[in-house]
């Protein structure tokens, strides 16, 4: 679960105004500011406690429960499972009813403009704004109902659906080491989609990343994590893409994969070293101790369908996650490398980069809303929110954070310990360093002099985990591209932080993060030039 940082909507096609000028959340990205005096900064602090409270008497209800001294009120990790425990569906049943269509993305204005996957609706059957999955299907109109929502937990819809008039049909790219891969068409169209499939070649697809011509698919589908899925819960999806997705005749754009690496009989050596048997697969998870019926749900839900260490498990030299299960080590949830500029923090037990510091109930609010106090969903994961954990029950969601608290942490850290320094140079109205001065001319109106923002709205960087990570690169992509973090069903307010590329050059970017890690307690490497000339060439290069 990455957090981060994303705040206001900025005004469109605004350009720097030199004059000095008192900073506000919805302009301050349009302005340069000049020499702040101490009165400059009380007013500053006004304009910014204003905004926020027009903001927050516009959030529902359960958007607040996300408080300081709410977000316990959201969801009680403590909760039972629901369900009964059977060797097949050894996992319950949720009973809570799932948020069903999300609302349409705000449009967001970024510079340079990056490559991800589009933020569309999860296609349902008919106008069912909200659909619970029975406990036991018997018809088939039950069977599309559990499908959808399992198809909601493998966040099958962020990798195969590029526009929201074509839902599932596929052509969302990847840009790879190796070259664009594009997403296949899972549509129940028989000639460009998998109409044509058997559930046994369906099953084979998914578990153990087969086609039916017998090719290999290439790693970027999770079928080492979907391996783990039962056979009901395969059966539900078959039935929910076969007679709950409607067809679409689009064929799937080619791999842009040079010749030799574009052959499949490699991915196949591959799939033998690194995929687990489903046997193997369902029985490392599914028949493993816990202290918890509700920590085995979690652990299923994380480990299986919900595939997270496909981003936040580190690779080897041959792109196989170093990890795949708990059993396997503390390199599981450590912390993946960076993909599209967006750096996959630890979901372990660090204090300062991973999820140590953060409650059960936290997590929960995390995955069912993407904000929380503690920071904000950003890049995959924002997207990850969007289209599949805000869906889930909060029973289902509870099981995964309570499985998440059970990870020791990979390495020992010191506990974030705040530091009001620079917040007293910021305040003072001396002189200040360049580092200071960009932060209060950019940052400051957002997210505070404190660094604290005003959370969950605008999230903190003080003691947040993703700045403090080792690489600065998703804080580096942020400051350049800015970042949406879209409506859930539970939180539907959007909010758009605006990228500054074409305000600040690449030493401006440098010196402000590494002020932004280094000030408030935080404690990170310092940010260089030639890192973010990187970063932005090879933003620049993904847009192309």
């Amino acid at each position: 679960m990455m957090h981060h940082m994303p705040p206001f909507t900025p005004r469109p096609n605004a350009q720097p105004h030199p004059a000095p000028h008192v900073p506000n959340p919805k302009a301050c990205q349009a302005q340069n500011h000049g020499p702040h005096t101490a009165a400059l900064g009380r007013k500053h602090r006004l304009v910014a406690l204003i905004t926020l409270g027009l903001i927050s008497s516009a959030l529902p209800a359960p958007y607040a429960a996300a408080a300081p001294h709410g977000a316990q009120g959201l969801q009680n990790p403590t909760t039972p499972l629901n369900g009964t425990l059977t060797p097949e569906d050894p996992l319950g049943h949720p009973t809570a009813p799932t948020p069903g269509l999300p609302t349409q993305p705000s449009p967001t204005q970024i510079q340079p403009k990056v490559a991800q996957s589009p933020i569309v609706p999860l296609p349902l059957v008919g106008p069912q704004p909200i659909f619970a999955p029975p406990e036991h299907p018997t018809t088939q109109a039950e069977w599309v109902e559990k499908g959808r929502y399992l198809a909601a937990a493998a966040d099958c819809a962020a990798c195969h659906t590029s526009t929201a008039a074509q839902p599932y049909a596929g052509n969302v790219p990847f840009a790879l080491p190796i070259g664009t891969l594009y997403a296949s068409n899972i549509t129940p169209d028989k000639t460009h989609g998998i109409g044509a499939w058997s559930e046994a070649q369906f099953t084979r697809a998914v578990r153990q990343g087969v086609r039916p011509d017998g090719a290999t698919l290439y790693p970027a589908m999770p079928y080492p994590s979907y391996a783990r899925m039962t056979d009901t819960d395969l059966h539900a999806l078959y039935v929910y893409f076969m007679h709950g997705v409607q067809p679409m005749a689009q064929a799937a754009k080619a791999n842009a994969i040079a010749w030799p690496l574009s052959l499949r009989f490699p991915l196949t050596v591959w799939r033998w070293a690194f995929a687990p048997t489903p046997q193997a697969a369902r029985k490392a998870t599914l028949e493993r101790p816990f202290a918890t019926p509700q920590q085995a749900r979690g652990a299923y839900l994380v480990e299986g369908p919900g595939h997270c260490g496909a981003c936040h498990t580190e690779r080897g030299l041959a792109m196989q996650e170093k990890a795949l299960t708990a059993q396997d080590g503390p390199r599981y949830l450590a912390g993946g490398k960076a993909i599209d500029g967006w750096l996959p923090p630890s979901l372990r037990g660090e204090t300062t980069t991973g999820l140590g510091a953060w409650s059960a109930a936290e997590i929960t609010a995390f995955l069912q809303t993407g904000r929380t106090q503690r920071g904000s969903a950003f890049g995959g994961m924002d997207t990850a929110v969007h289209h599949g954990t805000q869906y889930l029950t909060e029973a289902d969601l509870a099981a995964m954070a309570s499985y998440l608290k059970t990870l020791p942490a990979a390495q020992q850290q010191a506990p974030y310990k705040p530091d009001q320094a620079a917040t007293k140079a910021l305040l003072s109205g001396g002189r200040l360093t360049q580092g200071q001065r960009l932060y209060l001319d950019n940052c400051a109106a957002c997210h505070r002099a404190s660094g604290a923002g005003f959370a969950p709205v605008f999230p903190p960087l003080a003691g947040n985990p993703v700045v403090q990570t080792d690489s600065a690169e998703s804080v580096v992509h942020i400051i350049l591209s800015g970042s949406t973090l879209h409506g859930t069903q539970q939180a539907p307010s959007a909010f758009t932080m605006p990228g500054f590329a074409t305000r600040l050059t690449d030493n401006q970017i440098a010196i402000l993060a590494s002020f932004i890690r280094h000030a408030w307690g935080n404690n990170a490497p310092a940010v260089t030039e030639l890192s973010v000339r990187q970063l932005r060439k090879t933003l620049t290069n993904t847009e192309q």
